[in-house]
């Protein structure tokens, strides 16, 4: 149980999971069982105007991983459960340009997903730690580049903001959103798919926080033209003395034309009740993408967006990117190249604001 609370995983709590596989091997092989997973490392340069510096680091918005999935199916009833890590350390969305304060130097595994499920006719229930019902409300995508240019800032998220040499005390995370779900143990409803729409609901209690979620995916041709729908909401409620209330709503949209040409959208917002020290804040975000199938196997896109009082009152960031993305096979692995390079820049009503951030960025994931 600890393992599970505590969410990281040390090396003996790793060697005693396989340990205890290895002794349930036999019981294992019942069921339907897979294993699989993926590794996504970026080589990423990052200027903030005070300092620059190049890294290899972990992409947090396609994070390494790997699930071990059982299940087993009778009739109309299916039933499993499914386990899923992450490599934590020297991810990307907690280091600055050049390692420094607040990066991430260890290697922990980190556990995402712990969880059972049955699945019928009438729907699927799942409880255990896995994602909330608006998980993805903002990531309808059908550009075909989701890891060279997305709306998921954590690929810079740890940099650091400067004024002129001075530290603003903030860094590029804080000033972006965009609006998804979270993970967290819930216990959670999807309705069966019905003419391309399904619709999610979710509930995680918790000791300080209790989170309400709904979700909810539409996807449907015209003809030779694909379109995706995606929205959720989630509602959090604190403890009643320094832990926030918040409501959250996110939607997006995308179509691929029969030409491999791609356009997708996204909305986003926030309303913040905090109690130590009071203060009530609404933040919204923007976003936008084209993109083109150039041939089966290769991409291009370009991306712009927006966030408002992410971080306080009067904050502002936009960004603009552009990015490319190629599939392989290597080894019966399927596998992405991505390329891309983004400009943020950020205003305050304080007489300084942030300098602008420049960030370029190449990296291969295989999925095995």
């Amino acid at each position: 149980m600890n393992i599970i609370r505590n969410k990281q995983l040390s090396f003996r709590s790793l060697l005693i999971i396989f340990i205890t596989l290895f002794l349930y091997s036999e019981v294992l092989l019942a069921f339907n069982t897979n294993f699989s997973g993926r590794v996504n490392r970026v080589f990423r340069y990052a200027d903030n105007s005070e300092e620059s510096g190049t890294q290899i680091l972990d992409n947090s918005t396609s994070e390494t991983r790997f699930k071990l999935h059982i299940s087993q199916e009778e009739d109309d009833l299916k039933v499993g459960a499914a386990l899923k890590v992450r490599l934590e350390g020297y991810d990307s969305e907690s280091y600055d340009v050049n390692g420094g304060s607040g990066s991430s130097n260890s290697e922990n595994l980190d556990v995402t997903h712990a969880l059972m499920y049955a699945k019928s006719g009438w729907g699927t229930f799942s409880f255990g730690r896995g994602n909330h019902a608006d998980r993805g409300a903002t990531r309808a995508d059908f550009s075909g580049t989701e890891l060279a240019l997305n709306n998921d800032h954590r690929l810079s998220s740890g940099i650091r903001l400067f004024e002129g040499m001075t530290y603003s005390g903030f860094t590029l995370g804080q000033f972006t959103d965009n609006y998804d779900g979270d993970r967290g143990s819930r216990i959670q409803y999807n309705t069966p798919t019905v003419n391309g729409f399904t619709g999610k609901i979710s509930y995680a209690p918790d000791k300080e926080l209790n989170t309400w979620a709904l979700g909810a995916n539409y996807d449907t041709n015209f003809g030779s033209t694909k379109l995706q729908l995606r929205a959720g909401y989630n509602h959090v409620n604190g403890d009643g003395s320094s832990v926030d209330d918040s409501t959250q709503f996110g939607i997006s949209g995308s179509f691929l034309l029969p030409n491999g040409m791609s356009f997708t959208g996204g909305y986003g917002k926030k309303d913040i009740e905090n109690t130590s020290p009071s203060f009530d804040r609404e933040s919204t975000g923007y976003y936008g993408k084209i993109g083109y199938l150039v041939n089966n196997t290769t991409t291009l896109a370009i991306d712009l967006g927006s966030n408002d009082d992410a971080a306080f009152d009067g904050s502002e960031s936009t960004f603009f990117g552009l990015g490319k993305q190629k599939q392989f096979t290597v080894a019966d692995c399927e596998g992405q190249a991505f390329f891309g390079y983004r400009r943020y820049q950020f205003d305050t009503p304080a007489s300084v604001s942030p300098d602008d951030v420049d960030v370029l960025y190449a990296g291969l994931q295989i999925e095995f």
